[in-house]
């Protein structure tokens, strides 16, 4: 996998998306990040256990070793990380967008609907006909980006907790 652009409107550069590689595994500072990224957005996850380090090299790990996952972080035009983002092969037509997470750093006006439109353009050059994507309906802002760029709501699943004697699942 190789890096590819986000643009604005006008065609300007915003960042580039960069695939996660065995090589960040050792970025200390990156895997922090992540792990802060994600625990100031626990509420947007369907798991909600808090990050660690541990927790996050093995769920980089993961990604890297499955061909059907397509994980990227998402930079700014001076190359600094601002979050990531991917998509999962459902079957051999279907993808579905996954992990959305932006750092609280300060971005342009809609950089993350900018984002989101680079990696549709991607999946759809990667053969794949059909995007889906799952999000809370209490998310009202990725809710818009996402109904902003086509999506449309098919189905709602109602969400419920079950406690075992390990805890929540």
């Amino acid at each position: 996998m190789s890096n590819f652009p986000i643009f604005d409107n006008h065609q300007n550069l915003l960042g580039e998306f960069v695939p996660f590689s065995r090589q960040m595994l050792d970025d200390k500072p990156l895997l922090e990040a992540m792990c802060s990224w994600r625990n100031s957005n626990l509420k947007f996850f369907l798991d909600q256990k808090p990050s660690t380090i541990e927790s996050t090299i093995r769920y980089f790990e993961n990604v890297i070793s499955n061909e059907s996952q397509n994980m990227f972080f998402m930079t700014d035009v001076n190359g600094d990380f601002v979050g990531h983002f991917g998509f999962k092969q459902i079957s051999s037509s279907v993808a579905e967008l996954d992990n959305l997470v932006r750092s609280p750093t300060s971005l342009i006006t809609d950089y993350v609907k900018f984002a989101e439109l680079a990696l549709i353009n991607e999946v759809f050059r990667r053969v794949y006909s059909e995007i889906r994507l799952r999000v809370f309906s209490s998310n009202v802002l990725a809710r818009r980006i996402h109904e902003d760029l086509g999506f449309k709501l098919i189905e709602t699943v109602k969400l419920k907790i079950v406690r075992t004697p390990d805890g929540f699942l």
